[in-house]
């Protein structure tokens, strides 16, 4: 079962959970305005960064199973939201690099 029927919403509202997720990862991870929207534009961090959603999220799956298909669709929607906060803990391994080659370039 994917994320979004587990939520039970459409495609399209689980995209924009995500991106508000990535967007705050980003906020999170940046320096200022400039870095930010480096971030935000960088497929190979977006790339990262859904990479370990998708192990998150099978987590999730896990906990979520014995509510799918029953009304509880605000409290699946909190306990998503509970596994994926742990996204903006982690460090990429580019960013890392990143950073630490506009140190030695300055």
């Amino acid at each position: 079962m994917k994320t979004h029927e587990i939520l039970n919403i459409s495609e399209d509202a689980y995209e924009l959970k995500v991106f508000h997720l990535y967007f705050k990862w980003c906020n999170v991870n940046s320096v200022d305005d400039r870095d930010f929207q480096s971030l935000i534009a960088n497929s190979t961090m977006n790339r990262w960064f859904l990479e370990n959603l998708i192990r998150i999220e099978s987590e999730f799956a896990e906990d979520a199973a014995p509510y799918t298909g029953l009304d509880s669709r605000e409290d699946i929607s909190r306990l998503w939201l509970k596994h994926t906060m742990k996204m903006l803990l982690y460090y990429s391994k580019p960013l890392i690099n990143v950073r630490h080659q506009r140190v030695i370039g300055e």
